[in-house]
């Protein structure tokens, strides 16, 4: 049951929504353009908001396709149609795994003793172990921490799926991985090709009985821009004493390449990135990559340049611990692309930016589809599966407190969570058009779900409630707010400048660049205490 409290804020007061504007300037309006149904908009964005979550958990790849039967689930992987009665995405992961090695050769090796099985069957072994201790009643789904070795078991799991639903699952990747000194390096390249797919490439991979030359693992498609990619992937031996991958990146150079290159390098640690995301060893890794740059393929020629992705999947290192792996990307000899790069402008920063667009998606895919989807269908799963759990919707109607000390039905316009205060802002109208600001607590899934997606959190697509954390994102913080604007409104914002003749002969689009770009810098230019001041008028 929803616990409401009536809020009383001052027109002159920060409106809480964080917009940084007064009360009486946001949410204080008495009046709203409407230009389309209620209900119609609602829908509308209801499905818009769903596409979103499932983007977010699923990435760019194929979606998940999967539909109730009767008692069952029919889930397509590529050609191939599975029935289950999974309820979990997890739990079908978890079948799928077992069909694509088949029973047979499982139970074979779950005969033999530890030592001796191959360890993907001791990773089979130890999960099902930590699952079983979690589940208190059969047939009800369970939330528990990931730990390492079910994160590694699962991620293989999920990784194959990709590459079956969106590709083809080679059976001679399958074979490399059954054979115990190949697994570890074959499961590599199915994180890469997981990641891949994930961001929005197309795979093609390479004939690896064609041994007349030497070539790379896969090429790479982004749809997005048709552009094509080498892609060669190199793991690190367990527990070498150095974190230099230089002699990797070396000879996935040295492989023929029709297109523009991109090395994947396991280092193979037993490190986690801090809260911040650092990595101890990342100054000597990306080091050892800029001394490398000098050498030479042969007397003559130098080493091609290479975009090179560092990852590490450290699950081994910390079976019963929550483990994330972590990836950050440099250029080799491409000055003007990884954490070196510098620019003089930021108009030079966002060309290149444009210039290396497939390896920023990349990256940004790494860091924001790196969970393995729990739904079918993209809902968020504290929602999806938790009974009975009330859900704030905008659009819905609910009964709130009114000044005269009873209860109104009125319509969610707006919502804003506090996690630190554990409780949500709600901004709803009554039939009679009167506005109520009334909050409500959130219980722990609810904060949960909304940090899982809290651009979704009310059903609608919103501006997520967080800082820029540097320019570039800045800028596409502004760029987002005015991309609607027309030629006439931006010339009016520019109203003043130096160079308004020259502003008026740019078109809508290189207005609003120059436009977001102006707000951009002006921001970083102005003194620390007026950019404060300025949050809170």
């Amino acid at each position: 049951m929803i616990q409401w409290q009536k809020s009383k804020i001052d027109r002159n007061e920060p409106c809480p929504c964080g917009s940084g504007q007064k009360f009486k300037k946001c949410h204080g309006l008495t009046k709203r353009p409407v230009s389309i149904a209620p209900q119609v908009l609602h829908e509308l964005q209801s499905i818009e908001a769903l596409e979103r979550q499932r983007v977010k958990q699923q990435g760019f790849g194929r979606p998940i396709i999967a539909a109730p039967v009767g008692g069952l689930r029919a889930v397509a992987v590529g050609d191939a149609l599975y029935q289950t009665k999974a309820k979990t995405f997890h739990e079908f992961l978890w079948e799928y795994i077992k069909s694509i090695f088949g029973s047979q050769w499982g139970n074979a090796e779950l005969a033999k003793a530890p030592d001796k099985r191959h360890p993907l069957l001791n990773w089979y072994q130890e999960s099902a172990k930590y699952i079983n201790g979690h589940i208190r009643e059969r047939g009800k789904v369970h939330t528990m921490p990931s730990i390492g070795v079910v994160s590694a078991y699962l991620r293989l799991a999920y990784n194959l799926y990709l590459t079956a639903h969106n590709q083809k699952l080679e059976e001679r990747l399958i074979g490399r991985l059954k054979q115990p000194d190949q697994f570890l390096p074959a499961y590599y390249e199915t994180s890469v090709f997981g990641a891949l797919i994930r961001a929005g490439f197309e795979l093609e991979f390479e004939d690896e009985t064609d041994s007349s030359t030497t070539h790379c693992e896969v090429t790479a498609t982004f749809r997005r821009s048709g552009r094509k990619f080498s892609v060669e992937a190199k793991m690190r031996q367990v527990s070498t004493a150095s974190v230099d991958i230089g002699r990797q990146i070396k000879k996935a150079l040295r492989k023929k390449a029709i297109h523009a290159r991109i090395v994947f390098a396991e280092i193979n640690i037993p490190e986690l990135a801090n809260d911040n995301q650092q990595v101890d060893s990342l100054q000597k890794i990306l080091d050892d990559i800029r001394r490398r740059e000098s050498e030479m393929l042969t007397p003559t020629e130098p080493l091609p340049s290479a975009y090179v992705v560092v990852t590490n999947h450290p699950f081994l290192y910390f079976p019963d611990k929550s483990v994330k792996p972590w990836a950050v990307a440099e250029g080799f000899r491409l000055p003007d692309f990884g954490w070196r790069a510098t620019f003089g402008s930021l108009k030079e920063a966002l060309s290149a930016r444009e210039k290396h667009e497939e390896m920023f998606a990349l990256m940004r895919s790494w860091e924001e589809n790196h969970e393995i989807p729990t739904t079918f269908d993209g809902e968020i799963p504290e929602f999806a599966f938790e009974a009975g759990l009330p859900r704030l919707l905008i659009g819905h109607d609910y009964n709130i407190p009114d000044n005269e000390g009873g209860n109104v039905v009125a319509t969610l316009m707006h919502g804003v969570v506090m996690p630190s205060k554990k409780e949500c802002f709600g901004f709803y109208r009554t039939k009679e058009g009167k506005n109520i600001i009334a909050t409500c607590p959130l219980t722990d899934s609810e904060l949960a779900a909304y940090e899982r997606h809290p651009d979704t959190f009310f059903g609608v697509p919103q501006r997520p409630q967080k800082g820029a954390r540097d320019a570039l994102e800045l800028y596409d913080f502004f760029y987002d707010g005015h991309k609607s604007a027309s030629k006439d409104n931006l010339l009016k914002l520019l109203d003043g400048a130096s160079d308004m003749e020259e502003l008026e002969k740019l078109s809508r689009e290189d207005l609003l660049q120059t436009y977001c770009e102006r707000l951009t810098v002006g921001f970083f230019q102005m003194p620390a205490s007026n950019q404060q001041t300025q949050k809170k008028s």
